[in-house]
């Protein structure tokens, strides 16, 4: 579901990807929060 593809995304960012194609909103939602938490300073 929306779980299984927000952590499918993260991983793959964190392995390198330079490309993502997500459906669902709250799934990208997720993951933009996450890549702010990581950017974080």
């Amino acid at each position: 579901g929306i779980l299984m593809e927000a952590m499918s995304a993260t991983v793959l960012l964190l392995a390198g990807a330079d490309v993502l194609i997500m459906r669902h909103p709250e799934a990208i939602k997720l993951v933009r929060e996450t890549i702010a938490e990581l950017t974080a300073s």
